[in-house]
């Protein structure tokens, strides 16, 4: 299985995060969290990474970092590994917290450093954990509209910054209030969300630094640098298309001869170019085991080759479709 892509710069900004295994709790009492919120200050101190956002939920977290240094690798490595062990022997007891390596996504921060700290903050909300964001302790959100003190390790001015110089709290209390737009729910509710959060060029600056990295042309993951449809952006197109709803695609026909096209259509594309595994595409379809994903691409691709009017319709699907990696 191919490692996440990591790519590594000096004053690169990622959104970290990381889950528990099997979904399990990280979190689980207040000195815990007060455990893991001093790790963060140890990473500032010993690797000079700038934590600029945190919000720590039960079974998951979310950083904003900034790397002036381009150690992100081994700053996460200490913060894992150290809160994991800490952890463990408080609670009697051994084996992995996580479910792997950390999920870091590079952002051009030029472009989106406001929108990814609305995100981060407004989990507790969209988590019903919270009525009101001021009554969430283990956040950074109360430093940023300054209802409490924040740690000194917490970075808070550069994205205040953004809010002018007068009223910079209330302006962002007002900005997280609004909820987030429609790009950021479309970018985080892929199923395999791309590394890199940015416009073409950025995502080209940062296909070269990857490469720099790595030394090779080929870097495993790069192709994911590029845009990618949604499963909802496969639907609809394809739907469209045939002239039929997108539920229409939800339902696999039954019966001798019985054969939804559309859907076959669409499970393909959600492969190629959408880039979700087999297991990812079986769940969406509502199909029982992966395999039966694989046999009807084969069953697409024998029919694509007898009949040159699908096709093209198909040709026309992909046409409308972002697929950056050609």
């Amino acid at each position: 299985m191919t490692r996440p892509l990591r790519i590594e710069y000096e004053g690169a900004w990622y959104h970290v995060m990381n889950r528990g295994a099997n979904r399990q709790t990280v979190f689980t009492t207040e000195r815990d969290r007060l455990a893991f919120l001093a790790l963060l200050g140890e990473i500032s101190e010993i690797f000079g990474v700038e934590v600029h956002v945190f919000c720590l939920m039960g079974n998951h977290y979310h950083l904003i970092l900034h790397t002036p240094r381009g150690n992100l690798g081994r700053a996460m490595r200490h913060l894992n590994s150290v809160y994991t062990q800490r952890h463990n022997r408080a609670a009697g007891r051994d084996g992995p917290l996580f479910r792997g390596r950390y999920k870091a996504i590079l952002l051009d921060a030029d472009a989106w450093l406001m929108q990814v700290s609305r995100y981060v903050h407004r989990n507790p909300l969209e988590a019903r954990l919270v009525a009101r964001l001021g009554r969430y302790r283990w956040s950074s959100y109360r430093a940023y509209v300054g209802e409490t003190p924040g740690p000194d390790w917490l970075c808070t001015e550069t994205i205040l910054d953004l809010f002018g110089k007068h009223q910079r709290a209330s302006r962002y209390r007002q900005y997280v209030a609004a909820a987030d737009d429609a790009k950021m729910k479309d970018f985080y509710g892929t199923a395999r969300i791309v590394p890199v959060l940015g416009d073409a060029a950025f995502r080209e600056r940062a296909a070269t630094h990857a490469r720099r990295a790595s030394h090779d042309k080929e870097v495993p993951g790069a192709r994911r640098l590029t845009e990618r449809p949604g499963v909802e952006r496969i639907n609809e197109v394809t739907a469209n298309a045939f002239g039929v709803a997108p539920a229409a695609l939800g339902t696999a026909r039954r019966g001798r001869g019985a054969e939804n096209a559309p859907r076959l259509v669409a499970m393909a594309l959600c492969r190629n170019p959408g880039g979700f595994t087999l297991n990812e595409i079986a769940d969406v379809f509502g199909v029982s085991h992966y395999s039966s994903v694989s046999v009807a691409a084969s069953r697409l691709k024998g029919r694509l080759a007898k009949d040159p009017v699908l096709q093209d319709l198909v040709d026309g699907i992909i046409g409308k479709l972002p697929h950056g990696n050609k």
